[in-house]
C-alpha cells in the first residue's frame, strides 16, 4: 500500500516502482532531488545489491550528493567510474552524486534501519578518475594542485574532466577565481566551462592572443584514429557532445568547434562560409593534412558541409562527412521576415530560441500581438527565468552569459537563414531522429542528394531531435557514427 507523500512511478506492465516520500527530497544548488530515485536507478546495475544517497558538506559551504553501495555478489565491487555513467545514463546532470563509495555492507541501527549518520566520509578517490596523466610542467602542476585543494581529490591529472571529479558550475566559479589569482589571467567562467581540463585550460591560459581563442575544444585527445571534428549546433556550445565522444571510445579523438561569441568580447559571426573558413584554419592548425572527418548535428551540419566544400577547394581530402538531423532551410522562409518584417522575425527567433530552452513560448506570452510591447532583453531575461524553473538552465545563471547566448543563437539562426550551399564531390552520411516528420525527412534527403556528387547514406536513430545526442539514443548514434567512419577508412 502507498500512502500520502509517496513518490511512485507507473511501469510499462502496470505495477507502481517507489521512489520515495517528497518530504524526503533535498536541494542541491537550487534543484530538488529525491535521493530515493538516485537509489532506485544504482540498485538496477548489475553490480550493486543495496543503494543509500545521501548529503554531506565536509568541505564547509560545498553539500554534494554522495552514493553508498553494496556488490551484489560479495567481493565483486563496482568501480566509482562505472556507477557515475550509469547514473548519468539514466538521470539529468544535476542529480549524479559527486562521489560514491563501495561499501560491503551498510551500517544499521539495532532497528535495522540504515544508519546514515555512521556512513563513511568519501575517500579521496571515490570520484571515479580516469586514467592518470601526470602534469608536465611546473604551470600545470601549480594548477593541479589548486584542482586537488578545491575538489578534495587526489591525485588529479591533467585529463581528468572536473565535473566527473565532483565539480559543478558553483564551484567552477569559485575555482576560476583562484585561477586568475594565481595566473593573473583572466579566467571566464565560459572559457572554464569550454576547457574542463587542465591540459586544455593551462594550453588557453598560455595563449598570448587571448583575444583570440582558438573556436576548437578538445574532448577526447587520445587514440589512434584520425580525428572527429564536430561543429556546434546554433547555441554555440559543444557541451552537447560530451556524451558522444565518450561513447565514441578512448580510440577515438574527438575536437568539437564552438562558436565565436561564447566568451566575453567575442562577436558572434553570421555568415556559414566565414564560420566554416575561421573552423578550418583552427582544424588544419592542429592537423595540417587530411585525410579529415568532420561532422555536426542540427546547424552544426551546415557548417561541417561547407568546411568539407572549403577543403576540397585547397586539395584536401575529407574522409568523412556526417550530417546529423541538419536541414537546408528554403530561401522563401527566411525571405518572408526580412524587409520591413523585423516584428516577425523577432517573434519567430523568441519562439525557436525558447524552445531550446525547454520553454512554450505562448505561456510567456510571446506572440505576434505582444512581440513588440517588450525589448528583446526583456523577453530574453523573461525565458532565462522560464528556463530555470524548468530546469533546462542552473538556477544561478546569469543574465549577461545567457544574453552572450542568445547573440550567438540569433548569429547562428541568420546565418542558417542566408546559407545557399554549393555542390560537393564526396559523400556525405545522413542521420535522421527517427520521431521527425518522415515528409520533412524525405524533402531533406531529396535536397542534400541533389547537392551532393558522391553517394549519400542515410540512417535512422531513434529519438526526437534533442534525444539523438542525449542518453540513451546518443549510443546508437556513436555506433552509427563508428561503423560510417571504418567504411569511409577502408575505401
Amino acid at each position: 500500500m502507498y500512502r500520502t507523500g509517496d513518490r511512485v512511478r507507473w511501469l510499462a506492465d502496470g505495477t507502481l516502482e517507489f521512489l520515495g516520500r517528497i518530504d524526503q527530497q533535498v536541494k542541491i544548488r537550487g534543484f530538488r532531488i529525491e535521493p530515493g530515485e538516485i537509489e532506485s536507478v544504482l540498485r538496477t546495475h548489475r553490480e550493486v545489491g543495496e543503494a543509500v544517497v545521501t548529503v554531506r558538506e565536509d568541505t564547509p559551504g560545498d553539500r554534494r550528493l554522495v552514493a553508498y553501495v553494496t556488490p551484489r555478489i560479495t567481493g565483486r565491487m563496482p568501480s566509482s567510474g562505472d556507477l557515475r555513467i550509469h547514473v548519468k545514463d539514466h538521470l539529468p546532470e544535476y542529480m549524479v552524486p559527486g562521489a560514491f563509495v563501495t561499501l560491503e555492507s551498510l551500517p544499521l541501527t539495532p532497528n535495522g534501519k540504515v544508519d546514515r549518520r555512521a556512513l563513511p566520509a568519501p575517500e579521496r578517490d571515490s570520484q571515479g578518475a580516469t586514467l592518470h596523466v601526470a602534469p608536465r610542467d611546473a604551470f600545470e602542476e601549480s594548477l593541479a594542485q589548486l584542482w586537488e585543494t578545491m575538489l578534495d581529490v587526489r591525485p588529479i591529472g591533467i585529463t581528468d574532466n572536473f565535473f566527473d571529479l565532483g565539480g559543478h558550475s558553483l564551484l567552477a566559479m569559485r575555482l576560476a577565481g583562484q585561477m586568475e589569482r594565481l595566473t593573473g589571467k583572466q579566467v571566464p567562467l565560459a572559457t572554464f566551462m569550454m576547457n574542463p581540463t587542465i591540459a586544455n585550460l593551462a594550453a588557453t591560459l598560455r595563449d598570448d592572443a587571448a583575444s583570440e581563442p582558438s573556436p576548437l575544444v578538445v574532448m577526447q585527445p587520445a587514440g589512434t584514429r584520425p580525428p572527429l571534428f564536430f561543429v556546434h549546433p546554433a547555441g554555440g556550445q559543444v557541451m552537447w557532445y560530451n556524451s558522444l565522444a565518450r561513447h565514441l571510445g578512448q580510440d577515438q579523438p574527438f575536437y568539437g568547434l564552438r562558436a565565436r561569441g561564447m566568451v566575453e568580447g567575442e562577436t558572434p559571426v553570421e555568415d556559414v562560409r566565414a564560420m566554416a573558413a575561421e573552423y578550418v584554419r583552427a582544424i588544419r592548425a592542429a592537423r595540417p593534412s587530411g585525410p579529415y572527418r568532420l561532422g555536426g548535428w542540427s546547424f552544426g551540419g551546415l557548417v561541417a558541409y561547407e568546411m568539407a566544400c572549403q577543403l576540397q577547394e585547397q586539395g584536401e581530402r575529407v574522409e568523412y562527412l556526417v550530417l546529423v538531423d541538419s536541414v537546408l532551410v528554403p530561401a522563401s522562409r527566411w525571405a518572408r521576415f526580412l524587409p520591413g518584417a523585423e516584428g516577425r522575425r523577432t517573434l519567430l527567433l523568441l519562439r525557436t530560441f525558447a524552445r531550446e530552452m525547454t520553454v512554450d513560448a505562448e505561456k510567456l506570452g510571446i506572440t505576434p500581438a505582444t512581440v513588440k510591447k517588450k525589448t528583446l532583453e526583456e523577453w530574453v531575461a523573461l525565458v532565462l527565468d522560464a528556463a530555470k524553473e524548468a530546469g533546462s538552465i542552473h538556477p544561478n545563471q546569469e543574465f549577461g552569459e545567457f544574453w552572450r547566448l542568445f547573440q550567438v543563437y540569433r548569429a547562428s539562426q541568420t546565418a542558417m537563414h542566408g546559407y545557399r550551399p554549393g555542390a560537393y564531390t564526396g559523400d556525405v552520411a545522413l542521420v535522421h531522429a527517427l520521431d521527425s516528420d518522415p515528409t520533412h525527412q524525405q524533402r531533406t534527403e531529396a535536397e542534400w542528394r541533389r547537392l551532393v556528387a558522391g553517394t549519400v547514406d542515410v540512417r535512422v536513430v531513434p529519438g526526437d531531435h534533442h534525444e539523438i545526442v542525449q542518453e540513451p539514443h546518443v549510443r546508437e548514434l556513436a555506433e552509427c557514427l563508428t561503423t560510417g567512419m571504418a567504411r569511409a577508412r577502408g575505401r
